[in-house]
């Protein structure tokens, strides 16, 4: 009786350690699923805090391993690193996540997802390590194939090849790129984007060889039409870039017609004519130059184009058509909306100046009264000033803020603008124009001079 007894006690805990494990797993994997789904809408704090309780409440629970919580905490942490341009934590937590114990099935998935977040990033050399990875760690995997890692890291030594001046080692990498057994979605892509390397840097027969192989072998892909179409504008270029303003008109209209279907394909061509016409309104001084260029961009590109950085640059060239046309107040929106597209676009510090001189210009011609031009005047040198420390035009807008601060009373910050002015140029004629200007002020703010 005792020993059948002590049998079914001995159930009993068995039975209830059992559902307490049970209960711990479903809870572990409640929290995970929980984590996952705020991660998924991007509230990445709150998955972090719930991967984080999976860690620290269930840490024997296959949902804290490396192939679940273990990985996607360390995920958050890489993404927030790499946001915030803090390069060095965030090659030291790719570091952690390369070092996983992870699954053979996602260890492969891992390394590709993490090369490509820092080339998304515009971090060429640390996408390039972690593409190798894949190839190295897990040669076998799909993501190790020609249509992934596999052709993702000849790219990266393909840039860096022309960056170096390394053409024969260039060229190579090309014909490996060539003999990539990508699919055939895939493989015109990635030969458009070898040949668009070598046209940056003015290697045009190298290029051509690349887009001969696409018109070959892939002849209906949307790569092949835009090859067909810029064949098809090499003559309008040309004329447009000789000052033929009819050619202009009319062959764009031409080009616009024959390809009305292939909208984005077109799309680059007619980006290309744009800047042509706009160049061509330099040389020649004539208006309708810039009013065809400016027309291009609005009504034909900027409402196709996706990225950021091709809506800001559209909306920096239709700003430029505008300042030359001297329609300051669409040029000064058009820059505005260019800085807004994209603020780390190449030309956003010289824009925040042209804004500033757009509202200046206004102001002079009495279009604009100084209590609302002042103000974005100011605000268009300040930022220049404050977030862009490597444009070209930095000291002019610290020379005006400099002279703004003056007029506003402001001594002993006209004063700093000039002390920064004095420190960066050890040119003889810079420092007299500077010290000229510096001697307007009465009080110096401990600089000496």
């Amino acid at each position: 009786m005792n020993l059948r007894a002590v049998s079914i006690k001995t159930v009993f805990v068995l039975a209830t350690l059992f559902q307490y494990c049970a209960l711990a797993a479903d809870d572990a994997k409640s929290l995970y699923q929980q984590a996952s789904g705020l991660e998924r809408e991007g509230v990445f704090a709150d998955a972090e805090a719930l991967y984080q309780r999976v860690l620290t409440e269930y840490p024997n629970s296959p949902y804290a391993g490396p192939n679940y919580a273990g990985y996607r905490v360390k995920v958050i942490a890489l993404r927030n690193a790499v946001s915030g341009n803090d390069i060095a934590s965030a090659r030291a937590i790719a570091a952690d996540i390369g070092s996983l114990a992870s699954s053979a099935q996602n260890k492969p998935i891992q390394l590709y997802w993490m090369a490509s977040l820092f080339a998304a990033n515009k971090f060429p050399e640390d996408a390039a390590v972690w593409y190798q990875r894949v190839l190295t760690d897990c040669p076998s995997s799909s993501y190790a194939g020609p249509d992934f890692a596999g052709f993702h890291a000849k790219e990266f030594a393909l840039i860096n090849a022309l960056s170096g001046g390394d053409i024969a080692s260039a060229r190579a990498i090309a014909a490996e790129i060539g003999s990539l057994a990508s699919s055939a979605q895939n493989k015109p892509v990635q030969l458009y984007w070898t040949a668009g390397q070598f046209v940056a840097r003015r290697f045009p027969k190298d290029a051509n060889v690349l887009h001969q192989q696409i018109l070959t072998d892939y002849p209906d892909s949307s790569q092949a039409l835009r090859i067909r179409i810029k064949k098809d504008c090499v003559g309008l270029l040309k004329d447009i870039n000789s000052g033929n303003l009819a050619a202009a008109i009319e062959g764009t209209a031409a080009i616009k017609a024959k390809y009305a279907d292939s909208v984005p394909e077109q799309t680059d061509m007619l980006f290309a004519i744009a800047e042509t016409c706009y160049l061509a309104g330099l040389k020649t001084k004539q208006d309708e130059f810039f009013r065809q260029s400016a027309g291009l961009f609005e009504n034909d590109i900027i409402g196709v184009v996706v990225s950021n950085s091709l809506k800001s640059s559209a909306q920096y060239m239709i700003g430029l058509n505008y300042w030359q046309l001297g329609e300051y107040f669409d040029a000064a929106d058009a820059f505005t909306a260019s800085i807004e597209a994209d603020p780390n676009y190449m030309f956003a510090g010289n824009m925040h100046w042209l804004v500033a001189d757009c509202y200046e210009k206004l102001k002079a011609a009495g279009d604009v009264n100084a209590p609302e031009a002042d103000p974005i005047i100011e605000w268009g040198y300040q930022a220049l000033f404050e977030n862009y420390p490597k444009c070209g035009i930095i000291d002019y807008a610290a020379m005006r803020l400099s002279q703004i601060n003056l007029d506003k009373g402001n001594e002993v910050a006209a004063c700093g603008y000039y002390c920064w002015l004095l420190m960066k140029n050890d040119d003889p004629n810079r420092i007299g124009v500077v010290n000229a200007m510096f001697k307007k002020c009465q009080k110096c703010g401990g600089c000496g001079k």
